[in-house]
């Protein structure tokens, strides 16, 4: 195993708790278990669904990346209307 003097999630949500650990001298390993990319298709398959079905009631993301990697391809199709969009993502 590693050690760092440097928070292994710097930058995350949980870089206190990693941080609060290093300061007892607890050492720790940071592993990435996936990386926040966009879908090579978002622009292409939001640009299908508006050409089939218009402007969404609502939009769900599941994650902030997903939101993110979409808003402004969201944004762009939806040009003046984008306030009939209801937000039903859950709470992050």
């Amino acid at each position: 195993m590693s050690t760092t003097t440097e928070p292994a999630a710097q930058g995350r949500c949980d870089a206190r708790w990693h941080q609060a650990r290093l300061s007892k001298g607890i050492p720790m390993e940071s592993i990435i278990v996936y990386q926040k990319v966009p879908h090579p298709g978002i622009q292409v398959n939001l640009h299908s669904y508006y050409s089939q079905q218009g402007i969404p009631a609502s939009i769900t993301f599941f994650s902030p990346s997903g939101l993110t990697h979409s808003l402004k391809h969201i944004q762009e199709l939806s040009g003046d209307n984008i306030g009939r969009i209801k937000d039903e993502s859950p709470t992050f």
